[in-house]
């Protein structure tokens, strides 16, 4: 029982961990997209 409670923990956390990295990939990339798109509108308003 022990055994398996260490398991469940052990995979809940590398899951915590991928989902972070998923979600720290992706707003990164959203500001990433914002910046380019800014840069476009500042070149198209000069």
């Amino acid at each position: 029982m022990n055994l398996f409670g260490y398991i469940i923990v052990f995979t809940l956390a590398v899951i915590l961990v991928l989902m972070m990295r998923v979600i720290f990939f992706l707003l990164r990339e959203e500001q990433a997209v914002e910046i380019e798109l800014g840069e476009i509108e500042e070149n198209a308003t000069q």
